[in-house]
């Protein structure tokens, strides 16, 4: 049997349910789907993008195979494999371009799989249908635990073998040519793609940095780049899995220390789980302006030309925490998870514009962008999601609590 691996949001090639089944198969090619969307990307969001990619042709190489890239499914020729293989993906925008290869697949000889590979749960080991999914997040975590505490520790894919698989040869181009573009871009140098780097931030994490035990009291830090866990840039594009995340923490749990903080990262390995859920379940509705439809999202309408949001989106608003925030996306593509509930408050409920907008600005510079977390979560903060309570940040409180003494916004900030 000829297989193609056609690889999107999942670039790694440890705990890959995708590679497990692939070993079935007698040949075999590792094609990357590069969507028309990264012409759109920042520079820290594609340089990441594409340093990952890199790091996964170096892997595949060293066990004999070459990683292909397309930009649009009409340049496979489908006649060539028996079998397709992709992640499944959980989101409508992207279930859409997937129901394309399925008709094109319809047409010809080839069967397609889509494997369960970004989530910590198969949907069949939940404790309810994905129609009976909860409203709110609470009550999903409560349904989780109330099942099963914990996960066991997984061992798909911990040794790899690619022998009963050939590589096939194709036409189309490597990945390697994106190494010309990637030393024209200007990174984030605190992350480095691909999942080599992924793993070495993990254990250093963990245990190097032994920064596990506080998390829970350092999260919402906003200049220590280890006050939080930063494993989102890597889970998002896939080169680290969750399950990967949470054997880590497990490990940790049981050697070092078990608390409130260790709960705590599960807690946010929760709401990864919950938006994927939440996406797959009301599809187009998460693009709404009014979400879910349980509330009207109200807009004022002074807006027309755009200025007012530029203003927020160049961080030129009148609020110094706000735009400090906004400076720190465009530079590094990075914004810590404080920063974003106040942005998004700020442009939604302060200064009553599209959400939307501000959901479409994330999604280009964010070096940790994925549909699911990211539109969930402006659901969440514009008050449009399952649990539509409205919910205002009041900036200059937040500043003062989270940045007392100006620090981070003196960094940042143009004197």
């Amino acid at each position: 049997m000829k297989s193609l691996y056609l690889l999107n949001k999942d670039l790694r090639l440890k705990e890959n349910r995708v590679i497990e089944v692939l070993k079935k198969s007698k040949s075999c090619a590792f094609v990357y789907w590069l969507k028309k969307d990264f012409k759109e990307m920042g520079e820290a969001r594609l340089s990441f993008l594409i340093e990952s990619l890199l790091e996964l042709e170096m892997q595949l190489n060293e066990v004999g195979h070459k990683l292909y890239f397309i930009n649009s499914l009409e340049e496979l020729d489908l006649k060539l494999f028996d079998q397709i293989y992709f992640s499944k993906v959980y989101n409508s925008k992207e279930q859409k371009e997937f129901e394309t290869l399925k008709e094109k697949t319809c047409q010809s000889d080839t069967e397609c799989f889509e494997v369960e590979n970004s989530t910590l749960y198969a949907l069949s080991e939940l404790p309810f249908s994905l129609e009976m999914l909860p409203k709110g997040f609470t009550s999903f975590r409560k349904k989780i635990e109330k099942k099963q505490t914990q996960l066991n520790k997984c061992t798909i894919g911990k040794s790899l073998t690619f022998d009963s698989f050939k590589p096939i040869d194709l036409e189309h181009k490597t990945v390697s040519v994106l190494n010309e573009r990637l030393e024209r871009l200007t990174k984030n140098d605190m992350f480095t793609g691909g999942e080599k780097s992924s793993l070495e931030h993990l254990k250093n994490y963990f245990w190097n940095q032994d920064r596990a035990r506080t998390y829970k009291e350092t999260r919402n830090g906003m200049i220590d780049f280890f006050d939080s866990t930063k494993f989102s840039p890597w889970m998002a594009l896939g080169s680290l899995s969750p399950i990967t995340v949470m054997n880590e923490l497990l490990e940790y749990e049981e050697q070092v220390e078990k608390n409130e903080s260790t709960y705590w990262i599960y807690f946010e390995l929760m709401w990864r789980e919950y938006f994927k859920l939440y996406s797959l379940k009301f599809g187009d509705k998460i693009f709404n302006l009014n979400g879910l439809g349980y509330k009207v999202f109200y807009i004022d309408d002074v807006d027309k030309d755009g200025a007012y949001f530029n203003q927020w989106a160049r961080g030129e608003t009148k609020e110094p925490f706000v735009n400090a925030n906004m400076i720190e996306l465009h530079q590094t593509g990075w914004m810590s998870n404080r920063g974003r509930q106040n942005v998004a408050s700020y442009l939604a409920k302060h200064m009553f514009l599209d959400w939307r907008l501000g959901a479409k600005h994330f999604e280009k510079y964010l070096i940790d962008f994925d549909v699911e977390s990211n539109w969930g979560n402006w659901n969440y903060n514009a008050g449009v999601g399952s649990d539509p309570r409205d919910r205002i940040f009041n900036i200059k409180k937040q500043a003062d609590m989270y940045d007392p003494d100006h620090e981070y916004q003196s960094a940042w900030l143009i004197k």
